[in-house]
């Protein structure tokens, strides 16, 4: 009967072991996901909020939960600390938010570094001045805008400033393969690349041989203009 009793409290004991550790584990990797996923997602494509949020949220009741599961098997005083470890989790994640968003975007700029400078060669050597990825815009005429306004032949466009087509349909192809939506290039050579937001309040690249910020692009008020590598830089209007 002893040795059953014995037997009984070591099982128990390591069990308690093994879920502690397995809650451990879920403790860290609910704090370190909101992180990760801004780092590789928040600057990898437009709308990212659209997942980001639910993984916020998954995170956060993740977390919740652990530190209740933790309460079972944990004194008052250790399981404070897992409190506030999660609390300062939480308040360095918001604290830190925007070198979260550099980090994601620098990472973009180094994925898609080789393509992105034979882009700005390509349109150094055009007469392209704003175009978008898709048969939308070109130097400020409107290819397809579905019905709405004026619509211009691309044949035309291209002819009055004698823009090569294969080169124009070489450069629209990178573009669409690095992910970005528009190009804008102002006179003394900054090339601004876009690559999501709406209507005045967009973000994206831009490559500036000065690194001196305009006041302005094409999508609005310049409001951020952060360096990211060389002569390349985020930008961001509202």
């Amino acid at each position: 009967m002893a040795f059953f009793i014995i037997f009984e409290l070591i099982t128990t004991k390591k069990n308690k072991m093994k879920n502690h550790k397995k809650l451990i584990i879920l403790f860290i990797l609910s704090i370190l996901l909101p992180y990760i996923s801004n780092i590789l997602l928040i600057r990898e494509f437009d709308f990212s909020f659209i997942i980001l949020i639910p993984i916020y949220l998954i995170s956060l009741t993740t977390l919740i939960i652990v530190i209740k599961k933790i309460a079972v098997i944990k004194s008052p005083i250790k399981l404070r600390k897992y409190k506030i470890i999660g609390l300062i989790s939480i308040l360095i994640f918001f604290i830190s938010f925007n070198f979260q968003i550099n980090i994601s975007e620098y990472i973009s700029y180094q994925r898609n570094k080789i393509e992105l400078i034979e882009l700005v060669n390509k349109i150094k050597n055009s007469n392209i001045e704003i175009m978008t990825d898709e048969y939308e815009n070109l130097n400020g005429y409107s290819i397809n805008n579905w019905g709405f306004g004026k619509e211009y032949p691309l044949d035309s466009i291209l002819k009055i400033y004698h823009i090569d087509k294969q080169k124009y349909e070489d450069i629209r192809r990178e573009l669409i393969n690095t992910k970005y939506k528009s190009i804008s290039k102002l006179k003394d050579g900054t090339i601004f690349f876009t690559k999501g937001g709406m209507i005045d309040n967009c973000y994206g690249i831009v490559y500036s041989p000065t690194g001196i910020p305009p006041k302005e692009n094409n999508c609005g008020e310049i409001t951020k203009w952060h360096k990211i590598y060389g002569k390349w830089y985020s930008w961001a209007t509202t």
